[in-house]
């Protein structure tokens, strides 16, 4: 009996098609099993039937032959990928290069280089192109502007702020300045103790030559300068003037007349200080003042002979001309502990250069480092009384 020619399609009939598959399905096993071993090859099968059933055949270890497979076409598509990747990065670097060529000739156009070449339509295109260019960059500037307004806007604001705080402050502390120094004169007006000795007579014109009392006062703050001194003074004096002729009056009934007192006398006054007027510190720039310090004695004029090499004990103060010597006296106090000696007597020099370019020291006036009225000192000498210039240096010589 001859067998026909199989076809290859789809077998309809249900049961046919199930005897086949059980039929080839153990043919293909068994030629599997057969290439193993005949062949010592690595076999593994899988076949799944219509309904989902699972069958295998392997001649080693399913799972490592599985293994193998996957690790196998891996390698082959990644030798696949990395051929064609190269391919693909020779097109993309052939393609970037084209464009940075183009970008290099768009760019020397639009610097008005290489336009011999150019048409009409070309130039008027670079124009457009560099006017929108300049109208980004106007925009661009303009908001930088008006960012940078609103920011110098808010520290403005917040400057007048702190101003204001500021001035407060000094409102407040002036204040307290004011009413320390009004406590301080109602304490020299009632006379409680004074450690300075004044040379003002009071009395009938007779008794000048030979004072009844003086007055004693104590000065209790650290920087009353000389002028609000004599006035204080001025104003003791003519309130225990005016007590004084009272106390005549109730003593002998009435003053005396013109031919018992005697001729007149010479006017009553302070003792005249130096004609320099003071300077308004408020709405005056300060001068910067550099002092130098010795103990026993004064630098050497070879100590300033060379610019930038002065000795090096050196304080800087800013100061005014109207600055006197008991001023600056209480400020080396603060920086020299030398100074604060009860009898530590401080000479004041200025250091300046002569018409032949070499300094000299001038010794102008000495202070006490505690005054007294019993020893009398220049404190009262202002930097403008005494020939003091811009420029010059302060020696002070601790004694």
């Amino acid at each position: 009996m001859v067998r026909g020619k199989t076809q290859m399609r789809r077998i309809e009939n249900a049961t046919s098609r199930q005897v086949t598959f059980s039929k080839r399905r153990n043919g293909l096993l068994k030629k599997a099993f057969e290439l193993s071993v005949l062949c010592d090859a690595e076999v593994a099968l899988i076949i799944f039937s219509p309904r989902g059933k699972l069958y295998e055949f392997a001649s080693s270890s399913m799972k490592e032959t599985i293994e193998r497979y996957r690790s196998q076409v891996k390698d082959v598509q990644t030798d696949t990928s990395s051929v064609e990747d190269v391919e693909h990065l020779k097109n993309e670097t052939a393609i970037m290069s084209k464009k940075v060529e183009l970008l290099e000739v768009a760019k020397s156009k639009l610097l008005g280089e290489g336009l011999g070449s150019s048409t009409v339509e070309d130039l008027v295109r670079i124009e457009q192109q560099l006017e929108r260019s300049v109208r980004i960059i106007r925009a661009r500037k303009m908001q930088v502007y008006n960012e940078q307004i609103e920011q110098l806007k808010a520290k403005e604001k917040l400057l007048a702020d702190e101003n204001a705080i500021l001035t407060e402050k000094c409102q407040l502390q002036k204040d307290q300045e004011t009413e320390e120094m009004r406590a301080d004169s109602r304490v020299v007006e009632d006379g409680e103790n004074s450690d300075v000795e004044t040379e003002l007579f009071i009395g009938p014109p007779e008794t000048r030559a030979k004072p009844r009392w003086l007055k004693l006062i104590k000065v209790q703050t650290r920087f009353w300068n000389y002028h609000f001194l004599v006035g204080e003074l001025q104003s003791c004096c003519s309130s225990m003037a005016a007590r004084g002729g009272e106390g005549q009056r109730r003593g002998g009934g009435r003053p005396l007349p013109p031919s018992a007192r005697g001729p007149p006398g010479p006017p009553i006054h302070a003792k005249p200080g130096p004609r320099f007027e003071p300077v308004d510190r408020e709405k005056t720039c300060p001068l910067l003042l550099r002092v130098f310090t010795k103990v026993g004695g004064h630098h050497s004029q070879a100590d300033f002979a060379v610019r930038g090499k002065e000795p090096k004990d050196e304080v800087q103060i800013y100061t005014w001309m109207d600055a006197t010597l008991r001023e600056l006296t209480d400020l080396v106090k603060e920086v020299a502990p030398e100074a604060r000696r009860r009898d530590a007597l401080l000479s004041f020099a200025f250091v300046y250069p002569t018409k032949s370019g070499h300094f000299t020291v001038k010794e102008v006036g000495k202070t006490f480092s505690y005054p007294n009225a019993r020893r009398p000192d220049d404190g009262s000498k202002a930097l403008g009384t005494l020939s003091f210039e811009i420029g010059d240096y302060l020696d002070v010589a601790i004694l």
